[in-house]
């Protein structure tokens, strides 16, 4: 996820970001173009607020670029995108598009979020209804969570990956994340979610045995970090951590908070144009009414918070997806909740 003080940045990977929009889903394995393979949510990244940039990607892309393709009159506008969208591919032989900020997509998966969104907006047009913002789930078409069975996530930190990171860089990424899966954990006792490190595979990393690996990566991105939804392929399930963790200005605990939402399979808050950060998707279900300082939110004007914290709009959606008996749906279809935004 990229977080950009005033903007949203634009990346695909699970991140603090401007252009991946929603919890919208991605198939981050690399696919041909015209391919008919149903994208799956993957991953997101945090960036380091950029108050200098604008709502684009390191590509070039801005807020134009996105409204030219969702609007559908230039039938070049979506491979105008596509080519300035960034890209990233990781040592697993993952090739992915970054879209939103820190949401890793394949290019079917920014096309089918472009469709969903042209189709969103003359669906709001002809009802001139307009949709709260919330805490989000999920992918187009499919809301992803861990069901009750699959609660007990576990993770290694690839310390092999760590050889060129600052000096104490491990052992920081260690207890942060750990403390920020212990928040995660305390929002809900009922909730049968546990997050645990696995140490002993951290010099032997072995997926079959954790849920998802920690690596960190040496290479040049605006980047934080970068996570996954739960429907992505077990192979592909990394929280990428980058060089500018260590000194980022965000609170490095509430990276992680941030971070492991999406692998909850939490998306942005901010995806609407009540925020200040630029819209770029309707693809979303609202869980609460829009809460400005959610940890899923991005720093945007006046928006977002750099500490990353929990608020109780969180806490309350995070219960009413989570804290349900066993074999229920997300409450997808109920109105948004009343709650205040209030840091806990």
């Amino acid at each position: 996820m990229r977080l950009a003080s005033g903007t949203c940045v634009a990346s695909k990977l699970v991140s603090l970001g401007l252009l991946v929009v929603l919890a919208a889903g991605c198939n981050g394995q690399t696919q041909a173009r015209g391919a008919a393979r149903k994208p799956v949510a993957t991953s997101a990244s945090l960036s380091e607020p950029a108050p200098t940039r604008s709502p684009a990607s390191p590509g070039g892309v801005t807020q134009a670029d996105f409204e030219a393709a969702v609007a559908g009159v230039d039938p070049k506008a979506v491979d105008r995108l596509l080519a300035k969208l960034p890209h990233f591919s990781d040592d697993e032989g993952h090739a992915y598009i970054i879209f939103e900020g820190d949401l890793p997509y394949t290019e079917q998966g920014v096309r089918a979020a472009i469709e969903n969104e042209r189709a969103k907006r003359q669906a709001r047009r002809a009802t001139n209804a307009r949709p709260e913002l919330k805490l989000e789930l999920g992918n187009p078409g499919e809301r992803l969570f861990w069901a009750r069975s699959e609660r007990h996530l576990t993770y290694a930190v690839d310390r092999a990956s760590f050889a060129s990171a600052p000096s104490g860089a491990f052992d920081s990424v260690v207890q942060n994340i750990e403390a920020a899966a212990t928040q995660w954990e305390g929002l809900c006792a009922g909730c049968g979610l546990t997050i645990r490190h696995r140490a002993d595979l951290d010099g032997k990393i072995d997926r079959s045995k954790v849920t998802f690996v920690v690596r960190y990566s040496a290479a040049a991105t605006d980047e934080i970090a970068l996570a996954f939804f739960p429907g992505a392929p077990a192979d592909q399930r990394t929280l990428w951590v980058y060089t500018r963790y260590p000194t980022t200005h965000f609170d490095r605990t509430g990276v992680f908070r941030h971070e492991l939402g999406h692998v909850l399979g939490y998306a942005h808050e901010h995806l609407d144009t009540l925020s200040s950060c630029a819209k770029t998707s309707d693809s979303w279900t609202p869980i609460t009414r829009y809460d400005a300082k959610s940890v899923m939110h991005y720093v945007c004007g006046d928006e977002g918070s750099l500490q990353l914290a929990f608020t109780d709009c969180d806490k309350k959606g995070h219960l009413r997806v989570y804290n349900l008996p066993a074999g229920a749906p997300p409450p997808i279809s109920l109105p948004p909740l009343d709650c205040q935004g209030t840091p806990l």
